[in-house]
């Protein structure tokens, strides 16, 4: 493996070396898309060595991250609200505790929503719209994608919520409607299931090798 010299802090984050005896991680659904090389912020061997619990990046303090933990249970509470239907929401407490929401060897994930008809609900938060024009981008339409096939489901709802200063700055203020949050209704990304089949082949050849 390459050496990990220079990973252990980055000006964007924070970085601690864990314990290598602690068991490996799965590709969670944040990470696949890293992992596949379609990840705007993490490469490939980063996924990797995170995965392997080699260190560990806190983002917990970032504008945007503390913004979305505040945003994004309104977002739910919205669409919920539109439908009249209680979606069932993602658990409180820390998220390293949490188990998966569907049982495999190497993937794992953590849905934000799901609707009475089975719907997986993905919820997110951005300071750049322009990202969404085209629909979700590829690297969350992968993450959803992978919950909704072990769930067994073709069918997923992203609700988006569109931030600018004032929000980041007081998230509290952050008010649902027409103009701040949209709807993307999609099916499976296309390709994916040998997507899944490579980042299969990609955590045994280097995690499990190792």
């Amino acid at each position: 493996m390459p050496s990990l010299q220079g990973f252990q802090r980055a000006p964007n984050g924070s970085y601690s070396v864990t314990d290598k005896k602690v068991p490996y991680g799965k590709i969670t659904g944040t990470r696949l898309a890293a992992v596949l090389g379609k990840s705007k912020w993490d490469s490939p061997f980063t996924s990797i060595v995170k995965i392997m619990r080699l260190f560990n990046e806190d983002i917990s303090e970032r504008r945007e991250v503390k913004a979305g933990t505040v945003i994004e249970p309104k977002s739910l509470d919205y669409i919920g609200a539109m439908h009249g239907d209680d979606i069932f929401t993602s658990r409180k407490g820390d998220h390293e505790t949490w188990e998966s929401d569907f049982d495999d060897d190497v993937f794992g994930g953590h849905i934000d929503g799901l609707m009475p008809d089975g719907t997986i609900v993905e919820v997110k938060t951005t300071k750049n719209p322009e990202d969404w024009l085209n629909g979700p981008p590829e690297y969350y339409w992968i993450q959803a994608s992978l919950y909704a096939y072990f769930l067994k489901t073709d069918r997923i709802i992203f609700m988006v919520g569109f931030t600018d200063a004032k929000t980041l700055a007081d998230p509290e203020s952050f008010v649902c409607n027409e103009n701040t949050v949209a709807r993307y209704d999609v099916g499976i990304i296309p390709g994916f299931k040998d997507m899944l089949d490579r980042a299969r082949r990609i955590y045994e050849n280097t995690v499990l090798e190792n």
